[in-house]
């Protein structure tokens, strides 16, 4: 893989604004479509705000959360951990990402927003329990490059 982006930080929503900025920075270094830029972007800001919003009651520790990010041939490739999410919830999540994807939320639902959009924008998503519980969840934008 080209290029290698990697940003810890602490699972707080002040830390979105400037994770975004950092990304958008070094995908535009990197010059990346603008069009995959804003589809990154807001698929990161999906998965680390809920991460810091809905996981709040696991931590314990408060572990920096991890976002990587790589540029492979023609693909941008989004790799987010959360160490702190135990692993009956990353296996909901799992299930929730193997069910039917392309069904939007009802309009009034307070919930599912977020996952219809990451599932909407990555392709070939992989959520794992990572060592000693947590969680990390892989996955790929096309058209980075022409």
């Amino acid at each position: 893989m080209k290029g290698a982006f990697e940003h810890r930080f602490p699972p707080e929503l002040a830390q979105v604004r400037i994770l975004r900025k950092a990304l958008r920075d070094q995908l535009v270094k990197w010059k990346i479509d603008l069009g995959v830029v804003d589809r990154a972007l807001l698929v990161v800001d999906e998965l680390v705000s809920n991460a810091i919003e809905h996981g709040g009651i696991h931590r314990v520790a408060h572990e920096p959360l991890v976002l990587r990010a790589a540029l492979s041939g023609t693909f941008l490739a989004l790799d987010f951990e959360d160490p702190e999410v135990p692993p009956a919830i990353v296996h909901e999540l799992q299930k929730s990402l193997a069910g039917d994807r392309t069904a939007l939320p009802a309009l009034d639902s307070e919930r599912g927003r977020g996952l219809f959009l990451i599932a909407t924008w990555l392709e070939k998503i992989a959520v794992s329990v990572i060592r000693g519980g947590g969680m990390r969840l892989e996955g790929r934008i096309p058209g980075a490059r022409a």
